[in-house]
């Protein structure tokens, strides 16, 4: 079976972000179950991930540091960040939290992952930082082309 590297990141967030859910279900959710049992790559997308998709990294609403649990993830995930040929790492802070300077909070998040990937082997050069302050999320996701 082959899964794309975008789909292992999805997997990834959704398995992190599943402690946080109230709901005590043990079936898998959708998103879930189609990357079981998905056999061809996905297509790349040309804009960011929806929120969720390829979220490496959550944050309080003025926070720059990653925690333990999302080195965790990106530790887990590092030979398919290795193999990208470009990575395209994008800073989330949501303006209307944080009027004066979401754009450096958004880009020092991007920078905070760039960083621990660089640390862990990944090749600098192929990394393209960006933020967005228009939505209402603080975090980081990761498209791997």
């Amino acid at each position: 079976m082959h899964i794309s590297y975008p789909a292992l990141i999805t997997a990834t967030a959704l398995t992190m972000l599943s402690a946080c859910a109230t709901n005590t279900d043990p079936q898998p959710s959708a998103a879930a179950t189609s990357v079981q049992v998905q056999t061809a790559p996905a297509p790349v997308a040309s804009s960011p991930a929806p929120f969720k998709d390829g979220t490496v990294a959550e944050f309080s609403k003025t926070e720059t540091r990653l925690d333990k649990a999302d080195i965790a993830n990106i530790t887990k995930n590092i030979e398919a960040f290795k193999k990208a040929k470009a990575i395209e790492i994008t800073g989330y802070c949501d303006r209307k939290d944080n009027m004066l300077n979401a754009q450096q909070v958004a880009l020092a998040r991007a920078s905070a992952v760039q960083t621990e990937l660089i640390k862990q082997g990944v090749a600098g050069n192929k990394m393209h930082l960006k933020y967005i302050t228009a939505e209402a999320r603080h975090s980081v996701a990761v498209l791997l082309k």
